[in-house]
């Protein structure tokens, strides 16, 4: 018996080719939406340590995907950028 979250590959299709194929008629493919913490260090030009220690007590929301130690923590890309805009001095 298949559990009830598995869906068959034509089924996920089926429900993501609407929306890229709309998306594509908007200009090309999706840009993603969230980085992980080595992508959002290069981003600012940081470390991934600071990434993991300071920025989440510094105010940059992170996303945990996952549990215990198989959790990857995410950063939205729209966050990111209004996190950078607001660090601007004068």
């Amino acid at each position: 018996m298949a559990s009830r979250y598995q869906i068959s590959a034509s089924r996920a299709k089926s429900l993501i080719e609407p929306t890229m194929t709309a998306h594509a008629a908007d200009g090309g493919p999706m840009r993603p939406q969230f980085m992980d913490a080595k992508q959002t260090a290069e981003y600012l030009n940081m470390s991934v340590t600071w990434v993991y220690r300071d920025a989440p007590r510094l105010g940059l929301a992170a996303y945990k995907f996952g549990v215990g130690r198989n959790a990857k923590l995410q950063f939205k890309i729209s966050d990111v950028d209004a996190w950078a805009r607001q660090q601007r001095l004068g």
